[in-house]
């Protein structure tokens, strides 16, 4: 694999910068994306993209084994010419009043506090302007390009300069960051690792310290970073801080700026790894530093699918086109494709419409809307067989030949236009009839089968008796007649096991009896998990995750919290009190 430093950028597509930003909503400070990542045409491309109406900037990268290359495409990303000749011009930093970096100073008060508090680098001792500052930050990244190229490999492999790019880079990356923020900028940061359990697993612990030594930079106390206050062992850095925060012992929690997604196949293996961060970026917290004060960050790491998300980017993307999303409509985006990423492009597909005054979107939209998306997206969780092996059946071709249909399908159009056997269509077809997406209408001996989607047509808009899924969540005020383990009995009485589980006394007590409890059933039947989760999301509620394997079903999408820093020692002593 091609892994030379930088090769190109480009601008990132809306649909996905709108999946990125909406993977960490709800203050989520890092998401994992367990799904396909871009295969990039040269590892070392990138995309950027902003929204100036959320005041987001998103950039998109795949990580190198080499830290010192990773860090070199991060700035290169933040720098790239389309974001620098438009966020950081001398009229943007300058402000309208055309004072020196007037607005970054608007918050930061003099250059001594950008310099010596929030540890801008390469900011000039002299009066710097808009216009010069950008050019330190690009001689810098150009420094940063001229020497990883010499870095080498195998034998010609240089450590010294591969560790001073690293260390350089990080802290450009760093500065950058500081200066969005200072501009009111969100930054939003997505590693993709494509294949991530084949190729990039075994390199985790260097994609970790990369991570966490740029948390530890762009963590703060009001304009001061953590690596400076909290971490920094070099006695001259120290001293040469503007002083320390004066920290609030009630609330000594910092700020992360901006945010991670981290997107590949696999790449949920590393949430164990970042509950523990902190411990990958080797820094030690220097508490008889001087200018040192106790203050920590807890960074909130999580799913990146999950309902919230899904409403986000329905949100973002129904708004741009002038339309309002519906409880029914985002259930159906999510329990379809299970992806935030999906949902984004799917929706990127509709129209947007003339009229500014939102009109809520309708059940056929969604159904083009579906129709745009490769079959092999379609409800890609359920190519799980008894045995809990991965493997890709006919049933998401089936789907979407449905999608794509204009009127009901005999058996053999069905299978025609699937390309699949009618044999599968036989197999099939009593599951998505349970899942309540499949119409079946036997016309008798001798007499051909028709089936349709549970969706209108779009001849059927309006119409208040076309059909829609028979498990949809209902619509707000509308109340809702299922639950998930009637649904899940009607799934099981399809694949004829619902006697065998009423046989079962934990498992009929779990889908009969009172509280509730689906677990005993995907003890039972595996394969049963990521219909529950589908099932779940029909109805509009979570669905599952689970962080300890395909046989362990927990309720709703995983999250965990890892810190940063330490609390001051009066919080600790209240807190022990």
């Amino acid at each position: 694999m091609d892994d030379d430093v930088v090769a190109a950028g480009e601008w990132l597509s809306l649909d996905q910068q709108t999946a990125v930003s909406s993977s960490v909503s709800d203050d989520f400070d890092i998401s994992l994306a367990d799904e396909p990542a871009p295969t990039r045409d040269h590892c070392g491309n990138y995309q950027v993209g902003y929204n100036e109406a959320e005041q987001e900037i998103v950039v998109s990268l795949q990580p190198s084994p080499l830290a010192a290359r990773t860090v070199t495409r991060l700035c290169a990303a933040l720098l790239d010419p389309r974001l620098l000749n438009t966020l950081l011009t001398p009229e943007r930093l300058d402000g309208e009043d055309g004072e020196a970096l007037g607005t970054l100073l608007d918050d930061a008060v003099s250059p001594a506090v950008l310099r010596a508090a929030r540890q801008l680098g390469w900011l000039p001792d002299r009066a710097a302007t808009g216009e010069d500052y950008p050019e330190q930050l690009i001689s810098a990244m150009e420094s940063l390009f001229a020497d990883v190229d010499d870095i080498g490999s195998g034998d010609d492999f240089d450590p010294e300069l591969a560790r001073s790019v690293c260390r350089r880079g990080q802290g450009l990356a760093g500065t950058i960051t500081h200066i969005y923020d200072l501009l009111g900028w969100d930054v939003v940061r997505e590693l993709t690792f494509p294949d991530y359990s084949r190729h990039f697993h075994e390199d985790r612990s260097t994609h970790l310290q990369t991570l966490a030594t740029q948390v530890a930079i762009t963590s703060r106390y009001g304009h001061y970073p953590m690596s400076r206050i909290v971490y920094e062992e070099r006695a001259d850095k120290r001293e040469g801080s503007l002083g320390a925060p004066a920290v609030d012992d009630i609330d000594p929690s910092g700020d992360l700026i901006g945010s991670w997604v981290l997107r590949g196949p696999g790449v949920d293996r590393l949430a164990s790894n970042l509950a523990h961060l902190e411990a990958y970026a080797n820094l030690d917290i220097q508490d008889e530093g001087a200018n040192f004060a106790a203050f920590f960050t807890d960074l909130t790491i999580g799913q990146a699918t999950r309902l919230d998300s899904i409403r986000e980017t329905a949100r973002r993307i129904c708004h741009m086109k002038h339309l309002e999303p519906t409880r029914p409509a985002t259930a159906l985006l999510y329990a379809l494709t299970g992806s935030v990423y999906e949902t984004a492009n799917a929706l990127s597909g509709l129209a947007a419409e003339t009229d500014p005054s939102r009109r809520t979107i309708t059940l056929d939209e969604v159904r083009y809307a579906l129709a745009t998306l490769d079959p092999a997206s379609l409800l890609p969780e359920l190519d799980a067989d008894e045995e809990g092996t991965r493997r890709k059946s006919a049933r998401s071709k089936l789907i979407y030949a449905q999608l794509t249909a204009r009127a009901p399908l005999t058996t053999g159009e069905w299978a025609d236009r699937a390309g699949v056997s009618e044999e599968s269509i036989r197999n099939h077809r009593d599951d998505l009839a349970a899942l309540g997406l499949l119409e079946i209408d036997d016309r008798g001996v001798g007499k051909a089968t028709y089936y349709r989607l549970r969706l209108p047509f779009r001849d059927e808009r309006g119409d208040g008796d076309a059909p829609r899924p028979a498990h949809l969540v209902a619509s707000e005020g509308e109340s809702q007649p299922r639950s998930i383990r009637d649904v899940v009995c009607d799934l099981l009485e399809a694949r004829e096991l619902f006697e065998e589980a009423i046989d079962d006394q934990a498992i009929s007590d779990g889908l009969v009896g009172w509280p509730p409890a689906l677990e005993p059933a995907i003890e039972r039947w595996l394969w049963l998990r990521p219909w529950c989760d589908v099932i779940a999301r029909l109805l509009g509620v979570e669905g599952g995750g689970s962080l300890r394997g395909p046989t362990e079903w927990i309720e709703g999408p995983y999250e965990v919290t890892s810190r940063f820093g330490m609390e001051p020692a009066t919080k600790q002593t209240q807190l022990g009190a």
